[in-house]
């Protein structure tokens, strides 16, 4: 398997095994995410990523900052913490929310790819990494930037 079939596999299986789930214990860390519970918040998704990922030899890394979509205010522009992974495929950094691309519901096993190794430009779009919503700039916001263009989607698929 090539770096973003393994990064895909990894991936799509720790989205089908977790829900989305706000006043569970440990929802924040690994534990929510690999707890016999496998219920998660956003930090608690990208922190098991980058885990999973880092003990398959994939470097990923976890990021906070801001995102904004549609629904999340009366306008569709409020902001909000928010944390999701930088992931180095083939030499190059991508970005990666595992948060929205889950089915968000107890025992959905669907995968969403909207948020799936983009480049900064389309990546940012809603996302602002090293900022929370309060204004206050986090004390590690110097991440790597990411490729130039996203990552080919068909390059990821498997057989299974």
């Amino acid at each position: 398997m090539t770096e973003a079939q393994k990064f895909r596999v990894i991936h799509d299986e720790f989205i089908k095994s977790v829900s989305y789930a706000q006043l569970n214990p440990n929802t924040a860390d690994i534990r929510g995410g690999l707890g016999p519970d496998k219920k998660v918040l956003c930090e608690g998704y990208a922190r098991t990523l980058a885990y999973l990922c880092q003990r398959a030899g994939i470097e990923c890394m976890y990021v906070v900052g801001t995102a904004t979509y549609s629904g999340t205010g009366s306008d569709g522009s409020s902001k909000f913490d928010h944390a999701w992974n930088k992931v180095k495929i083939d030499g190059q950094w991508y970005n990666v929310d595992p948060t929205n691309n889950d089915g968000m519901t107890p025992g959905s096993s669907y995968v969403y790819y909207n948020n799936f190794l983009q480049s900064d430009s389309e990546f940012f779009i809603d996302h602002i990494q090293g900022e929370m919503s309060n204004g206050a700039a986090i004390s590690y916001d110097k991440f790597p930037k990411s490729a130039l263009t996203s990552y080919s989607f068909s390059l990821t698929e498997y057989n299974k």
